[in-house]
């Protein structure tokens, strides 16, 4: 990744976010981040050494074809586990999106793009990263941003599960839980809640509903405070109809032995 600038100041505050991604890609080693080799001059423009991932992004798997909520689940464990260890050494990601997961041929997911990311933040202090270039300016994507980032308020790992909970419902439900063309908008769509999908083909959508929408709540405070807890929730919504379904077969073999032996 090499920086191009068109003005000085424009030039200045791009590298020093890229400078942000190298820096906080050093200190992260797990399959699911994206591996960072080096960091040097190029012409005297700052470079980034990374894995080339031969693959496509989450978003153009989407965009594929239908994916069963099997295949939604496997790839949000392994995008989220990508954001947990980055939760580990106390970095936020601060642009979790679809776009920022990269899918390599091989299946496994890595999560990239760090150039927003920012220290966990103690009450109104970050621990690390560059805050005064992020606290009190919106910086990411707003569409999957949570309503302090929509703000400009110091972050921590729940705007993240924000950001997560977004992509989960845009994965299983073919759109995103919330519409507006302005940040205005957005905080608007986001306090009156997520609508209820049109239409729940899944046997799990009530369930992942349910576990979604607390992970998009307004209070950050009433939000899962780690990812691992959202899939942990979203991993027991998926076994919930197996085990009903298993329940309804043992009646029916019951009824049908007791059946077989009256005759």
């Amino acid at each position: 990744k090499v920086l191009r600038t068109d003005g000085m100041r424009q030039a200045e505050v791009e590298e020093r976010l890229l400078s942000q991604e190298a820096l906080t890609l050093a200190k992260l080693s797990h399959p699911n981040v994206v591996t960072i080799y080096d960091v040097a001059l190029l012409d005297g423009k700052l470079a980034i050494a990374m894995e080339l991932v031969e693959g496509q992004t989450m978003r153009d798997w989407l965009d594929e074809r239908t994916r069963s909520p099997g295949e939604v689940l496997a790839l949000l464990r392994q995008a989220g586990a990508g954001l947990a260890a980055a939760h580990a050494v106390d970095v936020v990601h601060g642009d979790f999106k679809p776009d920022n997961v990269l899918i390599g041929s091989d299946g496994r997911a890595r999560v990239g793009d760090f150039g927003l990311s920012r220290g966990e933040t103690v009450g109104h202090k970050t621990t690390a990263g560059p805050p005064e270039l992020l606290v009190g300016r919106v910086a990411g994507t707003p569409t999957y941003m949570a309503p302090e980032q929509l703000a400009g308020q110091p972050l921590d790992a729940r705007a993240d599960v924000f950001a997560f909970c977004v992509v989960a419902w845009e994965a299983y439900f073919g759109a995103r839980p919330f519409a507006g063309k302005t940040t205005s908008e957005l905080a608007a769509a986001i306090s009156a809640g997520p609508p209820r999908p049109r239409t729940l083909p899944l046997s799990i959508a009530a369930g992942v509903c349910n576990v979604l929408r607390r992970g998009l709540a307004v209070d950050r405070h009433v939000r899962p405070n780690s990812i691992d807890a959202v899939l942990t929730a979203l991993s027991a919504a998926h076994q919930r109809p197996r085990r009903a379904a298993a329940v309804v077969l043992a009646i029916v073999a019951v009824i049908c032995l007791a059946t077989a032996q009256r005759y």
